[in-house]
């Protein structure tokens, strides 16, 4: 595998080069950024020369690049809807490069006639009266980044990770943790994607943006989700578009992606397609490890450093997505198929004191997607989403080893024949899922300040299991475990005094019924069945006042509930234990925040805040009490407070930086518990993040940027168990880190050729995560991306 990487990133680098070789000087090329009078980007603003038909439109961020066969003096006419137009005079010279950076003025005249529609998406987002963080991925596109490297720089969220590429995770969003966030792409939910399509997988040139809900969930998304939602975004534009990415690193870690797109004018039909793979050794160092070596008969263990030598993962992952746009009965319609597949060796289990050599688990999906959206169906003003999924993913759990190894790969002891490394028992589970999931969305517009909106959301989800090692009556699942979950919801959105207050009131219905088998503790058959239905009522309302065209405050309350899920129930037959008095959690949520965006000449400053107070009944959440295996269990009562705060300064296209500090606490609220007034455990209480970055352009060549940029995360120490549990010497906490990421990107012919070097955990601290894994040390990769955008 080496020696194939390095051979693949020697031909990619050679044609990367070629390709800078070849590439031949252009005419005049004017490129810049066109944006309002905040500096937020006016996406699709007409840039055009002044009585000619040359001109081109701007992107999504506002950005432009136009190259004329001519010299000598011309005027630009720069335009945006419910803007005023500006002119922009230049002096052409050929071969050159013009740098044209506008902001627009609103045009009042035309904001009383017609809505504008100018404006960017995340400044729309932003004006919600949700609580919403909008990340527009197209500047991070050319890092070598996931998803969740993205969110983590979001005030609020911590990504929990135990270990390197493909490890397991945890997302906390403001104390909201695992599965209480519900995760979106497109729209649809990621609850059964599986570890091949997670968010620690998904590169994030594969993505346009994303969207983060804190707090109270929109009903188009059609989710349980207690107290948020992340929506992630992929390209939905109608058009002929070329991505292609390669990197390579540390830890012999190998990345690439595919991503096009091809569109038939004539038929109006279009393709697009996404591919990605992704493999590493995951070798990095573990530090003071207790180690017991072969032939130690004393039993007394050594603190050494080792390194990891279990613990390789793989995964790719394709999509093929058919459609056509603009007819008549849909604005778009498609069907896309997407098929995965991983490969994971496991190093150990929910803490480091038990060592495995041979447990494993692979992973196959193939997931059907019809998708349909039509804005004025039948009336105007009535728009209609809908999507409809059918999933299967086969999961199989390899533990069959007889030997036991140690830190050092040693094997220690030669364990029964009957027994495994993890399990009692050896095994080669492998449980079918197959879920079913629709959802549509209706939203009608009364007017131009009154909607209405429908939305219902059906999911079905079956288990089955099979082991060849055991008798039937012993395997999980081997007869069906199902669950199946309805959502209605009803929402009436109004603005007032002239839309500078816009308050949104919604309602949503629960419904859960599941059938579940499990283990006889006296005959250790699965043949205990329970059956389980419950019917939930939801409510609340978002409002936010804008006081003038740069502030605004939210505030929003909500009664909701989050309904177990499969694995919280059923378990997954070999790590997690099923638990099937699991109850639906219920939550009352409060926010508040307010948002500061302001612009003196070049430089722009946006302040944000939130605030967030929460009590919740049967709140859910994993215990990994034991070093092998946990279970999802309910807390009766639960309280917490959550204050935050984000800054950003922007200079025009040179300095960016922002910042983010979040306190929270997450305590036992139930009085008659001896835990009472306790931090949960594994849960940090104060994080924070900063990120710095310099933007130059036309470095060494003409159209081209350099770009460097600085991450830095802070976050203190916390308690992995019950804070007042245990004496000062043996509490169990996860150490205060700090740990500095490291980037710089280089950009050839107007983004289209790029590499990006990257190191992170520069300083290469001890880092810790999720139940005190130790994470990897300082690592290196670099990335190669092509783009090419008609």
């Amino acid at each position: 595998m080496i020696r194939g990487g390095i051979q693949l990133a020697g031909i990619l680098l050679a044609l990367f080069i070629s390709s800078m070789a070849w590439a031949q000087s252009q005419p005049a090329v004017i490129q810049g950024f066109i944006a309002d009078s905040h500096g937020e980007p006016l996406p699709y603003s007409s840039v055009a020369v002044k009585n000619q038909s040359q001109g081109v439109a701007a992107d999504e961020e506002g950005r432009f690049s136009l190259r004329l066969q001519q010299s000598g003096r011309i005027t630009l006419v720069i335009q945006s809807i419910g803007y005023e137009s500006r002119e922009v005079e230049l002096s052409l010279s050929p071969g050159k490069t013009y740098t044209v950076n506008e902001q627009l003025a609103e045009d009042q005249v035309a904001l009383n006639e017609v809505m504008v529609s100018g404006k960017s998406k995340t400044t729309l987002l932003r004006e919600q009266a949700f609580t919403i963080a909008a990340i527009d991925a197209q500047p991070l596109k050319i890092q070598n980044l996931d998803v969740n490297q993205v969110l983590g720089r979001i005030s609020g969220v911590r990504i929990r990770e135990t270990g390197g590429l493909g490890s397991s995770m945890s997302f906390s969003l403001n104390g909201f943790t695992g599965k209480q966030v519900k995760f979106f792409l497109d729209g649809i939910p990621m609850d059964h994607f599986g570890s091949s399509l997670s968010l620690n997988n998904i590169p994030v040139n594969m993505i346009s943006g994303i969207e983060v809900y804190k707090g109270v969930v929109p009903i188009h998304l059609g989710s349980d989700a207690l107290g948020g939602a992340v929506n992630i975004t992929t390209q939905q534009d109608v058009k002929d578009y070329l991505n292609a990415s390669y990197s390579f690193g540390s830890f012999n870690t190998h990345r690439a992606s595919f991503l096009g797109g091809v569109h038939f004018p004539k038929s109006d039909l279009f393709l697009k397609t996404s591919l990605f793979f992704n493999y590493s050794d995951n070798n990095y160092m573990m530090h003071d490890m207790e180690v017991i070596r072969a032939g130690n008969t004393t039993g007394k263990p050594e603190l050494l450093d080792v390194r990891r030598f279990h613990d390789a993962y793989q995964s790719q992952a394709g999509t093929v997505e058919l459609g056509v746009s603009d007819k008549a009965f849909a604005d778009q319609l498609s069907l896309a198929i997407t098929l995965s597949s991983n490969d994971n060796e496991i190093q150990h289990g929910y803490n480091l004191t038990k060592v495995f050599g041979e447990v494993r688990d692979e992973e196959q999906l193939v997931m059907p997607v019809l998708k349909y959206k039509k804005q004025d169906l039948f009336i105007e003003g009535l728009d209609v989403t809908a999507n409809a999924m059918m999933l299967n993913r086969q999961l199989t759990n390899i533990d069959t080893a007889s030997v036991e190894y140690n830190w050092l790969g040693e094997t220690i002891e030669r364990i029964d024949a009957n027994h495994g490394e993890f399990s009692y028992y050896k095994t080669s589970l492998t449980y079918d899922d197959w879920v079913t999931q629709s959802s549509v969305n209706f939203n009608y517009a009364i007017s131009p300040v009154q909607s209405v909106s429908l939305n219902n959301s059906y999911h079905y989800f079956s288990r089955q299991g099979e082991n060849p090692l055991v008798d039937r009556e012993f395997t999980p699942f081997y007869k069906p475990n199902t669950i199946a979950k309805n959502i209605s919801a009803a929402a009436y959105q109004f603005s007032l005094f002239q839309q500078k207050l816009k308050t949104v009131v919604f309602y949503k219905l629960f419904a859960i019924q599941y059938h579940t088998v499990i283990e006889d503790e006296e005959t250790e058959d699965y043949t205990l069945e329970y059956d389980e239905s419950q019917l939930k009522n939801g409510y609340g309302v978002a409002s936010t006042f804008h006081f003038n065209d740069w502030s605004q405050v939210k505030v929003s309350y909500e009664h909701t509930y989050r309904l177990p899920d499969g694995e919280e129930i059923f378990g997954n037959g070999l790590t997690i234990k099923p638990n099937t008095e699991l109850k639906p959690e219920s939550s009352n949520n409060l926010n508040a925040g307010f948002i500061v965006s302001k612009r003196s000449n070049e430089h722009l400053f946006r302040l944000e805040g939130g605030y967030l107070y929460r009590t919740a009944k049967d709140y859910i959440r994993q215990d990994a009490s034991n070093p092998v295996n946990s279970n999802y269990i309910n807390e009766e009562a639960v309280k917490l407070k959550s204050v935050e705060i984000n800054a950003q300064y922007h200079y025009k296209q040179l300095i960016n930086f922002s910042g983010s500090v979040t306190r929270q606490h997450n305590t036992n609220n139930n009085k008659n518990d001896h835990l009472y007034g306790d931090q949960l455990p594994n849960q940090p209480t104060l994080f924070a993040n900063a990120n710095l970055g310099f933007q130059f352009d036309n470095v060494g060549l003409d159209r081209s940027r350099l770009s460097i940029s600085w991450n830095t995360l802070f976050v203190d120490e916390f308690y992995w168990k019950w804070p007042s549990q245990g004496n000062a010497r043996s509490k169990f906490t996860i150490p205060r880190q700090l740990l500095h990421d490291l980037s710089v990107s280089y950009q050839l012919d107007d983004g289209r050729y790029n590499i990006s070097l990257a190191c992170t955990n520069l300083t290469d601290n001890l880092a810790y995560d999720n139940f005190n894994m130790q994470k990897p040390g300082r690592a290196f990769n670099i990335k190669l991306s092509y783009f090419l955008d008609k």
